[in-house]
């Protein structure tokens, strides 16, 4: 079975506890953990991509929006579109799909019957539907992000990140290894972002 990890995050850095893969390789000191030196590793990453990220939203002005994908690997997925302006966020839009499967001995489905969705465009709507990604700025996930690994890295987690070609987050957290499929990713996830006029 695929897990969360290979549906959503495909090609990410995996960082073990204490080893970085196809990255830094820092070899503990005498008085240091391994999961200290792969907390450390993680703030540097961080705030490099933050400092990009800053680059960026000056460029557009605040102006952007975001999506966040989830895919479970029995097949329905959703995504959520933050829109923002000015550095607020100022709407969002949800869409579920069911991605049934096909019936034994038939052809799938040529379309699929089961989407739903909504979208909030008010101050008063903003948060009103549970389901979804909260309604959050970028700046606000590089606050998540970075509370995340003030929580500390523990040995059972399965750390994930990913940044885009300039550096800016895509990917950022951990699973607890101890959960086989869709296993809840505590961080950040973004699939796309898209600066906007």
């Amino acid at each position: 079975m695929k897990t969360f990890h290979s549906l959503v995050m495909r090609g990410c850095l995996m960082l073990a506890a204490g080893n970085l893969i196809a990255g830094e390789a820092p070899v503990p000191g005498p008085s240091e953990s391994p999961t200290a030196v792969t907390a450390a590793a993680l703030k540097r990453k961080l705030a490099a991509s933050e400092l990009a990220w800053r680059k960026l939203r000056d460029e557009c002005k605040g102006n952007y929006e975001y999506d966040v994908k989830f895919t479970s690997w029995v097949g329905w997925s959703h995504t959520t579109t933050i829109v923002v302006k000015d550095n607020k966020v100022v709407a969002r839009k949800f869409q579920q799909r069911s991605n049934k499967p096909a019936e034994p001995g038939k052809a799938p489905p040529a379309a699929d019957t089961g989407t739903t969705g909504w979208q909030e465009t008010t101050a008063a709507e903003l948060g009103k539907n549970r389901e979804g990604a909260p309604a959050k700025t970028i700046d606000e996930l590089y606050q998540l992000a970075a509370e995340v690994i003030g929580k500390g890295v523990q040995e059972h987690q399965r750390w994930t990140t990913v940044f885009d070609t300039n550096g800016i987050i895509r990917c950022f957290g951990f699973t607890d290894k101890r959960i086989a499929d869709d296993a809840p990713l505590t961080g950040v996830s973004i699939d796309a972002l898209r600066p906007t006029k």
